[in-house]
């Protein structure tokens, strides 16, 4: 519903504010801020860490996804390592990156895995590979991503994933995703929905985990839609541990009880559907809202609401995951140099297809913007790097979006979709696509 503007709006966003703060500094004892295992200098926003004359040192964090796979909870984006190597190889063939060499290194992760266990990841890359850049392929914890940064100080590249502004802050611009800021999400799904009147007298609540992370983006959406003059009726955090969440049914009776009858879901793609069906069984009908807040926007996490699909039927979505109708020429490209190298050919727009030409594109960047620094006279490290890096414009496919100084979250096209029970699928919505810009 329409929210009043005024002096008790202004008092109660104070009021969440200050109380977020004084939940946040528990002081509480993370491994992943323990001593690095080796002593190193630090580095620092020009630092050299990690290169030589004739090399440059990298590393890939990489969750492991085969055991998903074999039984059908994740798809099949082929082999991570080989995807990356295959371009590694191919660029060091050519001559490297600015007459050096890549050295990449590999380390994995159990995917759905917690922050303490990807820490091992993190310090791989960082102090035993030495990275001058870390390449995140996805599924990597708030944590994991502030050890390669912020602890470790190193460059981060990440593939698939967004996160919440604190994170980008705390990186200190070492921190680079192709997908969209949380806030930055938050904001334009908002006004998505509130263009195609899709919020209009409705009463709106979420539903999430009780973690810091799905609290400050509760905050960037509840932000979002007072800028617009709406407001969150209800607000359920749900307590959960890793993939799995408790009082699903007293959830559903809070949003029930405030007579919510739109609802934002900050889930994970297991909690969610659970969440969907135990709605269901209740006999609880509202419209359902998502977004590519933990991937829920995507055909693979689409196959997760088999279970629940009629109560999920109609549901709206707002992604960066557009629809490919064509070839485009760079990733097939890709593609058919992968096939050339290693005898392996992909179906055109499969999650493995994509994943290659993903792989090519993130090498060929950080390949190319090593080069203009080399071109231009200019010595290497990560000050001139991320320098560089922030007049880069990123496209995979009809996904493309640019970076800048103060926007290190890629992705500026999204389109909104609707959840078919039929096709157990996510179908466009004629006319949604824009271009947001920095907006």
């Amino acid at each position: 519903m329409r929210a009043r503007r005024g002096w008790i709006g202004a008092l109660l966003a104070l009021v969440l504010v200050a109380a977020a703060c004084s939940e946040s500094g528990d002081g509480g004892g993370d491994d992943s801020t323990q001593e690095p295992r080796r002593n190193r200098r630090p580095a620092a926003e020009g630092s050299t860490a990690g290169l030589t004359d004739t090399t440059i040192r990298m590393s890939a964090v990489i969750p492991d996804l085969a055991p998903l796979v074999e039984a059908g909870l994740a798809p099949d984006f082929g082999d991570f390592e080989q995807n990356l190597q295959v371009f590694v190889d191919e660029i060091n063939e050519a001559g490297g990156a600015a007459d050096r060499q890549i050295e990449m290194g590999y380390n994995l992760f159990a995917a759905g895995s917690t922050a303490t266990e990807q820490q091992a990841a993190c310090l791989g890359a960082t102090q035993d590979d030495d990275a001058f850049v870390v390449v995140s392929t996805g599924g990597t914890t708030d944590e994991a991503i502030l050890c390669v940064t912020e602890q470790n100080q190193r460059l981060l590249m990440v593939l698939a994933g967004s996160y919440v502004s604190s994170v980008y802050e705390r990186s200190d611009r070492r921190l680079f995703t192709n997908g969209m800021a949380i806030d930055r999400l938050m904001r334009n799904m908002v006004d998505i929905l509130d263009e195609e009147g899709e919020l209009e007298d409705k009463t709106l609540g979420v539903v999430r985990a009780d973690f810091p992370r799905e609290e400050e983006a509760v905050e960037a959406l509840r932000g979002a839609l007072e800028d617009k003059g709406f407001e969150l009726a209800e607000d359920v955090a749900l307590p959960c541990e890793g993939n799995r969440c408790e009082q699903l049914d007293v959830g559903v009776q809070r949003l029930m009880a405030a007579d919510v009858d739109g609802v934002f879901s900050l889930l994970g793609v297991i909690q969610y559907p659970a969440f969907v069906g135990e709605a269901g069984a209740q006999g609880y009908d509202p419209q359902w809202f998502s977004s590519d807040f933990e991937n829920q926007v995507l055909e693979t996490t689409a196959k997760f609401f088999e279970g629940s699909a009629e109560p999920y039927d109609g549901a709206l979505g707002v992604t960066t995951s557009l629809d490919d109708v064509e070839v485009d020429e760079p990733r097939q490209d890709c593609n058919d140099r992968f096939t050339a190298a290693t005898g392996i050919e992909y179906e055109f727009d499969t999650d493995a297809w994509r994943a290659v030409g993903n792989a090519c594109e993130m090498l060929t960047r950080i390949a190319n913007v090593i080069k203009a620094i080399d071109e231009d006279g200019q010595p290497l490290n990560q000050a001139t790097f991320i320098e560089y890096m922030e007049e880069v414009e990123v496209v995979n496919g009809d996904r493309r979006g640019q970076f800048g100084p103060d926007k290190h979250d890629a992705y500026d096209v999204l389109e909104l979709k609707r959840f078919s029970a039929e096709c157990i699928c996510w179908e466009p919505v004629r006319g949604t696509r824009r271009d947001v810009g920095e907006g």
